[in-house]
């Protein structure tokens, strides 16, 4: 007798909760899940139980398979180099691969799994026992971002990896590293394909009905981004292919659409292909390169154009950031909107939040009507931040929020405000390296270098010199041309260009032909020799700009605006006790006199000044975390 009968006639005589009642006493019972014909019969009663749900008014449903083929095929393949993507629709357990990939929480890992989720799968395949007993032998620290590994060779897929995450809230920051070295493992044990589950899916059934579909993009999107990501930096490397299988066709749309953004080519869509190409070839000209090297990084920018992805620019000033930026935007899907570009370092610190968020009527001298900021004027749009690293730790907070749940407050207005911004974000600083000085944000830097693209600086571009040194002067000869002057580049002169490093890059470039071309032009010289370049060299060596002791007043600046009077004087509480450290513990030349040195001495009775010092630096270190 089929066991499913029963309950398919007490679905068609209404008797629902008969039916789920029957469905879970079957699920709950102990019976072989290995072979195909029990896994069918294991997946018809989650069917049965799917309609039983849905006839009582609850949020489950169930696709049949043939509606499924008419709306979605069963294969999706993605190409990227030499390795593929491939989504299924078939049942994980059913799909022969290396390894399945799933997360789990370090709490409850195994214990009481939900009926819907992978967990519960596991459980009941491999069975309580066995699990236990791998987790005790294995001894592995349950870390956010660690990973378990799991034995089951009775199963199709010999083993399998359990990413622990804890979090209520979706972050990918802490998804990307354990997917990155659930990776690596796999490449070092050879593996030829491994099977990943919807990873983190289970969150959308704790979220409202209106909320589910975005958290489900957002995830989706958040894996495929790092899969490709990791792609892309070994694509020399044997990655073994990886697969997505899937039980509900809504999912494997949201990840057929996710990875569609990512990749932006499969090889079933060559239009895709066709309108990827066009957009290269026109950051190419936007570009005005011809450095082989600097083209395969606009090739890999090209891919960041439409997933509205935050970008991060570095490199030296002058480097051509902003105009990077700009032709990002103009070739975007935003690009019907408006750039709006602010640059960190040309405004004052306490006045770029309100420049970045706007401002309330009367909420500051001058203020005489409410303002907008660059968030607000950019909706829709692109914000480009240059010199990020500029700005103080109050705006890197303000601007953390914004880009993790798009609300923000103007300068003196309690009340929160949405936009929609893409953000591109420029910077000459080491970014990492002032988070380490504690200059700037982690969790910001995080959430803005998932993409870095480094601009080589111009001196490492030697034919793009000409190129601009030749643009530009056509350009003065056009605003020129009623003046009836002319000004011709001699060749010796163009190569005599490429020799200089040219520290201040395209803008130090374009400034020095502008003074040439107005030099010639008084003495009415046509052609712009090797000689008058000599004559007048450009500086070829960059600007100490913020030498160690700038650092230093920059830095008790921004301790002596937290200071809280309430820990007393600064000298006695702070200063004296690291200087008197670093002098006892031979950081310091002790050969030099003390008191003249760090302004202190040992003289002072029985105990002596530096002591003193020294006996508190302990809990100075404690308290600063220094």
């Amino acid at each position: 007798m089929d066991l499913t009968e029963p309950i398919e006639k007490h679905i068609k005589s209404g008797e629902y909760d008969e039916a789920l009642k029957k469905i879970d006493d079957l699920l709950s019972q102990e019976f072989d899940l290995q072979s195909a014909k029990n896994e069918e019969l294991y997946s018809k009663l989650m069917h049965l139980r799917v309609a039983a749900n849905t006839f009582l008014g609850k949020n489950d449903d169930v696709i049949l398979d043939s509606v499924r083929k008419d709306k979605f095929p069963s294969v999706r393949t993605y190409n990227l180099g030499k390795n593929e993507i491939v989504l299924i629709y078939k049942s994980q357990f059913l799909q022969k691969s290396g390894a399945y990939v799933n997360t789990i929480h370090s709490k409850s890992l195994f214990k009481n799994p939900e009926a819907y989720s992978a967990r519960y799968e596991f459980l009941k395949r491999i069975g309580e026992e066995k699990i236990n007993a791998q987790l005790k032998a294995q001894k592995i620290k349950l870390h956010e971002g660690n990973f378990i590994v799991l034995e089951h060779p009775d199963l199709i897929t010999p083993f399998s990896y359990h990413i622990v995450y804890d979090r209520k809230h979706f972050e990918p920051v802490i998804l990307e590293k354990a997917i990155e070295n659930v990776f690596d493992d796999a490449v070092k044990r050879k593996l030829s394909s491994i099977n990943i589950f919807p990873l983190l899916f289970d969150m959308t059934y704790e979220v409202p009905d209106d909320k589910k579909k975005a958290l489900a993009e957002k995830i989706a999107g958040s894996i495929a981004e790092i899969i490709v990501r990791y792609l892309e930096a070994n694509r020399n490397t044997d990655v073994p292919e990886i697969q997505f299988n899937f039980v509900k066709t809504d999912t494997m749309q949201t990840f057929d659409r996710a990875f569609y953004r990512a990749i932006q080519s499969s090889k079933t869509d060559l239009y895709v292909q066709k309108v990827l190409s066009i957009k290269q070839k026109a950051l190419m000209e936007g570009a005005n390169t011809s450095d082989s090297s600097f083209i395969e990084l606009l090739k890999e920018m090209s891919f960041s154009l439409d997933d509205d992805s935050t970008i991060l620019l570095t490199g030296e000033t002058g480097v051509g950031k902003t105009f990077i930026a700009d032709i990002i935007h103009r070739n975007s899907s935003r690009a019907g909107d408006k750039i709006v570009k602010i640059n960190c370092a040309t405004i004052e610190r306490q006045h770029l939040i309100s420049t970045l968020f706007g401002w309330k009527k009367g909420s500051f001298t001058g203020a005489l009507d409410d303002g907008k900021g660059g968030v607000e004027e950019a909706d829709r749009g692109t914000l480009f931040m240059d010199e990020i690293g500029y700005a103080d730790l109050d705006v890197q907070r303000a601007l953390l929020k914004f880009v993790e749940e798009g609300i923000y407050t103007r300068f003196g207005d309690p009340e929160e405000k949405t936009a929609n911004v893409r953000f591109i974000f420029g910077t000459n600083a080491d970014l990492k390296r002032l988070v380490q000085l504690g200059q700037f944000q982690e969790d910001l830097y995080y959430r803005i270098s998932k993409r870095i693209f480094e601009i080589p600086p111009l001196r490492k571009r030697k034919c793009d010199i000409i190129s601009f040194a030749e643009d530009t002067v056509k350009k003065l000869n056009s605003l020129n041309e009623q003046n009836g002057f002319a000004l011709e580049l001699d060749e010796k002169a163009k190569n005599k260009l490429t020799e200089f490093k040219w520290p201040g890059n395209i803008r130090q470039l374009i400034a020095y032909i502008d003074t040439l071309y107005i030099r010639c032009k008084i003495d009415n010289i046509s052609t712009l020799t090797i000689d008058m370049i000599c004559k007048y060299p450009p500086e070829d060596e960059s600007f100490n700009k913020l030498n160690k002791y700038s650092q230093l007043r920059n830095l008790l600046e921004d301790i002596l605006k937290e200071w809280d009077t309430k820990d007393g004087n600064m000298f006695d509480n702070l200063i004296g006790p690291i200087l008197a450290h670093l002098y006892t513990s031979n950081k310091i030349d002790q050969k030099k006199i003390s008191h003249n040195f760090i302004g202190i001495d040992g003289s002072g009775g029985t105990k002596a000044i530096i002591d003193r010092h020294c006996d508190k630096y302990e809990e100075v270190k404690n308290k600063f975390n220094l």
